[in-house]
């Protein structure tokens, strides 16, 4: 496998529109039949997410199959990984920790209160 391959940006925008349609279903009350069925089709929507798991590993395969023959191409593949996601973890992390240490100092604060 070489090279850029249109078939799987089709894939990809299916599993999107897969998830977005999931999403968009949830608050449905499903009262009448076209509810109902907008449900059934719908609801099948988180199998995107499994299509992104399933693309995502053959993407992957397919990299390290073609730099095998590379030095240190195990490393090196990693390191871009990392390089790819760390931009974008640090700061949804660092939300989440300013957001759960606030939450838990006001209940430490009302705790130690009440005591």
């Amino acid at each position: 496998m070489s090279g850029w391959l249109p078939p799987l940006d089709g894939i990809r925008g299916l599993a999107v529109v897969m998830v977005i349609m999931f999403h968009g279903s949830v608050g449905l009350v499903r009262h009448n039949l076209l509810e109902r069925a907008i449900y059934s089709v719908f609801g099948l929507g988180w199998t995107g997410v499994d299509l992104f798991f399933v693309l995502s590993g053959f993407l992957i395969t397919g990299i390290l199959m073609n730099s095998r023959a590379g030095e240190n191409y195990y490393s090196s593949f990693y390191m871009r990984r990392i390089l790819r996601i760390i931009p974008g973890v640090l700061p949804e992390s660092s939300r989440s920790v300013r957001s759960s240490s606030s939450h838990w100092a006001e209940r430490y604060a009302t705790a130690r209160h009440r005591a």
